[in-house]
């Protein structure tokens, strides 16, 4: 026999006992599988765990109209701009990621509660070797474990330039997890309530001025203007002014209140 020819019956009796014990192995797992409670536990839990699906990242994207605006640009600022506009979109992306998290660090602690329940007594009735099936069992058991499902998400904002000939391209780019997602999600409902919470008191402080008042004020200030003199003998309207405006805190009270013509009322606008 050449040297050749025995190299030939190395490998073919090699692959056939490889074919063998992949056979007994595909039989051993199957037989396993049919006969473990502790699997047969795990894969009726499996069945009642739904994870949530959804991307694992998202692109915005902004154009800007020049290279200064564009170097300008905040990418932090344009993240709370999307959040502030689609507020129910992000929440729903924390809110799925959370419930992942949640339910399948619940999962591994169930998981981890299945024990065996073979023992030697009932190996030796199936006519199967006790330490061959808990091997099997821990092998098949840890391959039907659900995987683990998304628990983060990135966030890609970007903001591009184009000159008019289109020869030039400039941009800038940034990433966010899920933890920076959640920090400016937070950042930004507080922003919102603040600004809700203004709008109100501005509200409020413009309802104070009651046709009485008005009429106190202007008589008080002789029904002139008290920037310019002017008076609607002059051709004016005249107006309630606060000194300091609502918008800027000021309030509805007589001492932040003065009288002045639609042309300097509309002048100062909400100056100080």
């Amino acid at each position: 026999m050449s040297r050749g020819e025995a190299v030939i019956i190395i490998i073919a009796v090699l692959l056939i006992g490889l074919i063998v014990w992949a056979i007994i192995d595909f039989k051993n797992k199957k037989f396993v599988l049919e006969n473990s409670e502790r699997i047969r536990a795990l894969l009726e839990y499996n069945n009642t765990i739904h994870f949530e699906t959804l991307r694992s990242r998202y692109s915005k994207q902004q154009a800007c109209n020049s290279k200064r605006q564009l170097d300008n640009f905040s990418l932090d600022d344009y993240l709370i701009t999307l959040i502030d506009s689609n507020e129910d979109f992000y929440r729903n992306i924390i809110q799925k990621l959370d419930n992942n998290t949640n339910m399948y660090n619940e999962y591994i602690n169930h998981v981890g509660e299945i024990k065996s329940t073979a023992s030697e007594d009932f190996c030796k009735q199936i006519n199967f070797k006790y330490t061959t099936f808990i091997k099997y069992e821990n092998r098949v058991f840890t391959k039907k474990m659900l995987p683990k499902p998304q628990v983060d998400v990135t966030i890609y904002c970007k903001a591009t330039y184009t000159s008019p000939a289109g020869r030039n391209h400039y941009s800038k780019d940034q990433s966010y997890t899920l933890n920076e997602l959640k920090r400016f999600f937070d950042y930004t409902i507080k922003l919102k309530e603040q600004r809700q919470t203004r709008q109100y008191q501005i509200k409020v402080e413009r309802a104070k001025m009651s046709d009485s008042l008005r009429y106190n004020i202007l008589k008080r200030d002789n029904f002139k203007c008290q920037i310019c003199g002017s008076s609607a003998q002059d051709g004016v309207k005249l107006h309630v002014d606060h000194i300091i405006p609502v918008s800027k805190g000021g309030q509805t009270m007589p001492s932040n209140l003065r009288t002045l013509c639609d042309r300097c009322n509309m002048g100062k606008s909400n100056k100080l």
